[in-house]
């Protein structure tokens, strides 16, 4: 029987993090593409906040 396939999206919280690392050691783990867009839209001027979500976004969605 194959096993089932989980996604988890802990959100940076470490305890769900290690729960899912000791309980679901078959489980993905994916991070939350609109919170790591935003975290990095903040660390740049607001003019460029666009051009950056762009980025990150094409990066996100690149083939490899």
């Amino acid at each position: 029987m194959r096993p089932m396939r989980v996604l988890i999206n802990p959100n940076g919280a470490p305890g769900l993090i290690r729960a899912v690392r000791e309980c679901l050691s078959h489980g993905l783990r994916q991070r939350c593409l609109a919170r790591k867009t935003r975290t990095i839209a903040d660390k740049v001027p607001e003019s460029v906040h666009e051009t950056v979500k762009a980025s990150v976004q094409a990066a996100y969605y690149a083939p490899n």
